[in-house]
């Protein structure tokens, strides 16, 4: 049984680039965002470095930090 989101799904995840002034950090891997990083943000409003939340949604479906259910 396949857990994590399809090929498709993770392509179309929106790519932003973070500015400097960004004060969050990648709440999976616990570093900040450096200047224009690109980071994915997900539907629920959260942003992970993208190589962080690629793995993560290898084998789940759901946001790391709200559990939002990305594909059903």
């Amino acid at each position: 049984m396949r857990r994590g989101v399809s090929t498709g799904v993770l392509r179309d995840l929106t790519r932003c680039t973070r500015s400097k002034d960004a004060s969050k950090d990648c709440s999976i891997c616990m570093d900040a965002f450096a200047a224009d990083t690109v980071a994915i943000r997900l539907p629920c409003d959260h942003t992970f470095h993208e190589k962080c939340l690629t793995t993560w949604l290898h084998s789940h479906r759901t946001c790391p930090t709200c559990r939002y259910e990305i594909e059903a």
